[in-house]
């Protein structure tokens, strides 16, 4: 997005409708697809209207693999000797 079409503060919380947090909030929709899709760059404002609708941060599948976590299984699948040595 160039600097011609940055929105304002008021075109980004008039972005962020009731539908938009809530696809959010239920993780149907992540940060990164709403900054895509919508223009919205400030985090902050997505943070108060959570607070404003009464709704929370999404929460991470605890199933779902992730980076960290893959690196931690394997770092705890070395034996401890071939650890303390490297």
């Amino acid at each position: 997005m160039t600097d011609e079409h940055v929105l304002t503060n008021d075109q980004q919380r008039n972005v962020l409708t009731d539908d938009v947090v809530r696809a959010y909030a239920n993780g149907e929709i992540a940060w990164s697809q709403i900054r895509a899709r919508h223009g919205v760059t400030s985090f902050s404002l997505l943070l108060r209207r959570l607070g404003e609708s009464g709704l929370r941060l999404p929460r991470a599948d605890p199933d779902r693999p992730t980076q960290a976590r893959t690196w931690l299984r394997e770092a705890l699948a070395k034996p401890h000797a071939q650890v303390a040595a490297e």
